[in-house]
């Protein structure tokens, strides 16, 4: 699967046989080929199979004055191809995507951006300026990280590779805001002088120095007040039936995540429906609970997802459904290796993170190129209108607030009027006030207290163990927060680019599609729980696509219920590796082990239990201490 590369040396002659070398050594474990375009200051590489890589993968302008190195999937070829030979610009059927984005910088330049649509990361050396162009997807589903030292710029779409090459030591403050649940902004890696570019940005790279710019932000899109709830719920439909449509253009074997929810259970009827057209199948998979174990009563929620993708199966025939759990299955080889792949923690629980693990090694023995998920669902097709209601206090329209609310939250008796004196008092409040009473009164504060991690350390990096309250008390309308919620997609790309080396299966998320997104952010905030129908839209315009007993049902789903009966399967490892993490003069200073290891001790009191703090502070510490250890030959 494809993985670029770029190394530039704007005053020292490069040597590309000792580029590869170390291109190479950082991808000691990879079983792919690389292949490279080379001249006295520039080195691009791209792995696949030669002649696939030299003709689709590695390009030269036919002046030899551009060389590039891209690796796209785009959207709307149609329309691109349309305006690529209203310039006369040669297209033939063997062109790639990747050939079409190359021939569109040509045509246009650093503006080809502006006519791509889809997941791209472009790295063009004009030879001429002896200048580096580099660019982003819109939405940055494609990674691309870099280092810059003098004259000097290393490009890679894995993080661990350029850090590798500059030696770059671990960057702590990503840690410490990873383990405080707070963000610690788009650029930042974990590694100390590895860089992100961010989603919608350009870098430049001459003698004059390095530039970053943006290109495109969400930040323009503005709420539609004319929008109708039907023709919303019309739209959303169209846009989601298209992103999975074009999707399923480079699908091999087909496979998608199937959970008893609306979002992926949306993505997976669209595709079998699309597929049906053609009389192919679709892979679908569900993570189930552990058979032969005890698990708690959770009012309000199923922790059992199969029976609801069977009822999809039902309604489509062409459905192949896998149901699939976690018994035997241990947390350390999965994680290790997508550590040294991905070098990323942007993981919430890693615990809850394995399934699709399992998920992705059954897509490539039964060679399955992609399996799709619907992880930005609800921001893009199923948001829940959660602050419309403090919207509605500022507007100071009480009657409709208190019957939103009650309503949407199927409140009653004393908690209803809790719950309400709480939302009118996070509306007008400052944030630091409601910091205090999240803090020291309210249940939520407890939500983000990570008892794992020293005090001192977070302090040391300017963080708190309630750091995440203060991040999240600003947002008081939908629609900046949903904005925000955009920049997680950018974080997700290393860990799909991650997948494609280790499985060569491409995770694709047709919810985190372009033009869906900028849609439902103009849609009204009112219509996302119209009526007090929590997700009333996705429910509205999956109305014959989904099961009505799927599409109605208001029961949330809980997953990794049995997540303290997968951490017993670990528990000899997870004590041993502590064990060993405790002489280690930098985890030392970070994590409470002592406390840990005495949690662990009284698990086996509390397996029926559900806590799902337990396992996510748990995976996040595990995951730091093999990422520090397997970099910790760097110091800083």
């Amino acid at each position: 699967m494809s993985l670029i590369f770029g190394f530039f040396d704007l005053e020292n002659e490069l040597i590309p046989n000792q580029v590869y070398r170390l291109f190479t050594r950082a991808q000691a474990d990879s079983k792919n080929e690389f292949h490279y375009l080379s001249g006295a200051h520039f080195f691009l590489a791209r792995s696949g199979v030669k002649e696939d890589t030299i003709k689709n993968g590695l390009f030269v302008s036919e002046d030899d004055r551009y060389y590039g190195t891209i690796d796209a999937r785009l959207n709307r070829v149609g329309l691109l191809v349309d305006k690529l030979q209203k310039h006369n610009v040669s297209i033939s059927e063997e062109d790639s995507h990747n050939s079409l984005a190359f021939k569109a910088y040509l045509l246009f330049g650093e503006d080809c951006t502006s006519h791509l649509q889809g997941d791209f990361a472009l790295v063009i050396y004009d030879s001429l300026k002896e200048e580096i162009w580099c660019s982003r997807d819109h939405l940055g589903i494609s990674p691309l990280f870099y280092s810059v030292t003098n004259s000097t710029l290393i490009i890679a779409q894995l993080p661990p590779i350029v850090a590798s090459i500059v030696n770059s030591p671990i960057n702590y403050n990503y840690i410490a805001n990873y383990l405080a649940f707070t963000d610690s902004g788009v650029s930042e890696t974990a590694f100390k002088a590895v860089r992100s570019l961010p989603a919608g940005h350009d870098l430049k790279f001459s003698s004059s120095g390095l530039r970053a710019s943006s290109y495109y932000s969400v930040d323009k899109v503005k709420e539609n007040e004319a929008l109708s709830y039907n023709e919303a719920a019309t739209k959303l439909l169209e846009l989601m039936s298209t992103s999975v449509r074009e999707r399923l253009n480079s699908a091999k074997h087909p496979s998608t995540m199937l959970s008893g929810g609306l979002d992926s259970s949306t993505v997976s009827c669209l595709a079998a429906k699309e597929l049906a057209k053609s009389k192919e199948r679709l892979q679908t998979y569900t993570y189930v609970p552990m058979d032969g174990n005890t698990y708690p009563v959770l009012p309000g929620v199923f922790i059992n997802e199969g029976p609801y993708a069977f009822k999809v199966k039902e309604m489509y025939e062409n459905i192949d459904c896998s149901l699939v759990d976690l018994k035997g299955v241990s947390i350390f080889p999965y994680l290790e290796k997508h550590l040294k792949y991905s070098g990323s923690l942007e993981v919430n629980n890693f615990y809850n993170w394995l399934w699709s693990q399992e998920f992705l090694k059954r897509c490539k023995s039964r060679g399955s190129n992609v399996l799709f998920s619907g992880q930005m669902g609800n921001l893009s097709i199923s948001y829940n209108g959660r602050l419309y209601g403090l919207e509605l206090v500022r507007k100071g329209r009480w009657k409709e607030f208190v019957g939103y609310e009650l309503k949407t939250k199927n409140l009653k008796g004393y908690g209803a009027i809790r719950y309400l004196t709480y939302q009118m008092f996070c509306a007008v409040v400052p944030s630091k006030l409601r910091v205090f009473v999240d803090t020291h009164i309210s249940r939520l504060g407890g939500h983000s207290y990570n008892w794992m991690v020293k005090d001192s350390f977070l302090n040391r990096n300017g963080l708190n163990k309630r750091s995440f309250l203060v991040a999240n008390s600003v947002f008081k309308a939908d629609l900046p927060l949903r904005k925000k919620m955009t920049a997680f997609i950018q974080k997700l790309a290393v860990h799909s680019k991650t997948y494609e080396q280790i499985y060569g299966v491409k995770e694709l998320d047709p919810t985190a599609d372009r033009q869906l997104i900028e849609y439902s952010l103009t849609i009204p905030s009112k219509y996302w729980s119209y009526k007090g129908q929590n997700r009333a839209l996705t429910r509205e315009m999956t109305k014959g696509l989904l099961p009505d007993s799927l599409r109605l049902n208001n029961k949330k789903g809980r997953q990794l219920v049995d997540s303290n009966h997968l951490i017993m399967q670990d528990l000899g490892e997870i004590k041993r590796r502590i064990a060993n993490w405790k002489e280690h003069p930098q985890l030392e200073e970070i994590f409470e082990f002592d406390k840990v290891l005495s949690a662990l001790d009284s698990l086996s009191l509390n397996l029926n239990k559900y806590d799902p703090d337990l396992s996510t502070f748990l995976s996040r510490m595990i995951a730091v201490c093999l990422l520090v250890e397997m970099n910790s030959e760097r110091v800083n």
